[in-house]
């Protein structure tokens, strides 16, 4: 399939990732989540890191994925797996979707959210988690001074992270935290991942 190699070809991103098999259970299970909470996207069993197809065996795949869900009490993750072939290789494509309730891996009685940023996972901070519920909540928010000078800091700046943003506001973290929340949330800032670091940005 012509699509899947050139995929490969341009690497991870977003909404592509691929893996050589099921082996790392707590990583593609993070993978699975990050993608369905962000904006879907498909994972590639059976390519190694390099990009080199070494295909799989689908039946083993089948069995597993539920497995690997229960594992980590995944529920109601929706995706759609496909068999597909490339020269002598079988490979299985997961196409996820975007999840309609935020999915979360439990790992020895501990809750943790993930989110794709770029082609990084990253847990879900504080600031996300904010921007997440008031999604649900559908809030709206009156105009505010000190998030116009939040806003400015970001100006002089290509891109910051929020502990920077601690040291140079008068305001105190939980306030900065909260403001923070209501520009990713009016779509003002964005995220983005560089090296699995998590920076904040204008949004162009």
């Amino acid at each position: 399939m012509e699509s899947i190699i050139n995929k490969i070809k341009f690497g991870k991103n977003q909404e592509f990732d691929f893996v050589e098999n099921l082996e790392n259970r707590e990583y593609v299970a993070r993978l699975l989540v990050s993608f369905a909470n962000s904006i879907g996207g498909e994972l590639l069993i059976g390519a190694k890191a390099n990009g080199k197809l070494i295909g799989c065996f689908p039946k083993l795949i089948k069995e597993n994925i539920g497995s690997v869900l229960n594992e980590f009490g995944i529920q109601s993750l929706e995706f759609v797996l496909d068999e597909i072939k490339v020269g002598r290789h079988v490979l299985i494509l997961l196409t996820i979707a975007k999840a309609k309730e935020k999915q979360k891996i439990v790992k020895k009685n501990k809750t943790v959210y993930y989110s794709r940023i770029n082609c990084c996972i990253v847990v879900a901070n504080k600031i996300l988690l904010k921007k997440w519920k008031w999604e649900i909540e559908n809030q709206t928010f009156l105009k505010d001074k000190h998030r116009d000078d939040i806003l400015k800091i970001f100006i002089p700046n290509e891109k910051i992270t929020l502990s920077y943003i601690y040291k140079v506001s008068n305001l105190n973290k939980s306030a900065i935290d909260r403001l923070v929340s209501e520009l990713l949330y009016l779509n003002q800032i964005e995220l983005f991942c560089i090296k699995d670091q998590v920076f904040y940005r204008l949004v162009k």
